[in-house]
């Protein structure tokens, strides 16, 4: 695969990710391809794919599928990253993640 390809596909998950008419969408059609590209090994795409999916967790519907599709243990894998933006995400993902709007009075 083209790795220019690869890290443009991870700009435009987060980018399209911040908006919540998209979130449903991409958490349904491209949530396996996230997932995946948290294990790429490029500090940049594995940075744009935490970021996407901390965004994703925003919505507290997608959080069910997000482990389903077993992607809890390739972010909280990055949480060792040496890129601190990434570190940053991936912390951000899981407060979100663990927000749990049931708990709200």
């Amino acid at each position: 695969y083209d790795k220019n390809i690869v890290k443009e596909v991870s700009i435009i998950f987060n980018c399209l990710s911040t908006e919540d008419e998209n979130k449903e969408e991409i958490s349904y059609r491209a949530m396996s391809t996230l997932i995946s590209l948290l294990m790429s090994g490029d500090d940049y795409v594995e940075r744009h794919s935490c970021s996407a999916i901390a965004n994703l967790m925003e919505c507290s519907d997608i959080h069910l599928r997000f482990i389903e599709e077993r992607g809890l243990p390739p972010l909280v894998s990055l949480c060792s990253s040496v890129d601190e933006g990434c570190r940053q995400e991936v912390m951000r993902a899981l407060s979100n993640l663990s927000f749990n709007l049931d708990m709200v009075e």
